[in-house]
């Protein structure tokens, strides 16, 4: 009876060890969780990292969209001092020339028009350019203050800024009706070209200093 007992009491402490986890599973236990931990903070390294990146990168894009509303609107200021111009030229050739065939007449009138044309049209892209510029401006506002801790959310914002830019922008140049704009002015595009750029700056920089 009490060989019985002995018996039953050492299987009950055998099957009581053997249920729990091994130094081995503990181990491999502990291992999956340290691996984990250093995943998750991997992956909120590399968030914060190109969270920061990508802020840098809008930042500076704000600050090109303010500093290139004044530029433009110089543009807009020359296009028109050449359309007053060009309204002189056309007054001129229209008046009587002395020894001017009627043909020679009407061929610069021709010209003329087609230079005011031109002028039209440059003016009606700018002024729609500068719209969409001031309207991306508004749509930036108060992007210094915004915080992601993911990078998805920060990558949703950007996304989600693009699509409200290119929104209005499409309304503004189907409003303008201009077809040169139509086919060559892309916010998103034009924020980017180097001359672009370099153009703003050097003008910002003139105007800084005087």
């Amino acid at each position: 009876m009490k060989n019985n007992i002995f018996l039953i009491g050492t299987l009950g402490l055998y099957l009581f060890t053997s249920c729990g986890p091994s130094a081995e599973q503990k181990a491999a236990a502990d291992k999956a969780k340290m691996d984990s931990v250093i995943a998750a903070t991997k992956k909120a390294t590399e968030d914060s990292i190109s969270i920061n990146k990508g802020m840098t990168e809008l930042i500076e894009r704000k600050t090109l969209t303010e500093d290139a509303i004044p530029y433009i609107q110089s543009k807009i200021d020359e296009i028109k001092t050449a359309q007053t111009k060009a309204t002189i030229d056309m007054e001129s050739i229209k008046s009587f020339q002395l020894g001017r065939t009627a043909d020679e007449k009407e061929s610069q009138i021709t010209s003329q028009v087609d230079i005011q044309n031109r002028l039209d049209e440059q003016l009606k892209t700018l002024e729609s350019a500068v719209k969409i510029f001031k309207h991306a401006l508004n749509e930036m506002d108060g992007l210094e203050s915004k915080k992601f801790t993911l990078y998805s959310d920060f990558d949703t914002y950007k996304k989600d800024l693009d699509s409200r830019i290119h929104k209005t922008e499409k309304d503004i140049i189907d409003e303008s009706g201009s077809k040169e704009l139509e086919e060559t002015f892309t916010f998103n595009k034009v924020i980017k070209e180097e001359k672009f750029i370099d153009d703003v700056k050097q003008f910002k920089k003139y105007h800084s200093t005087n």
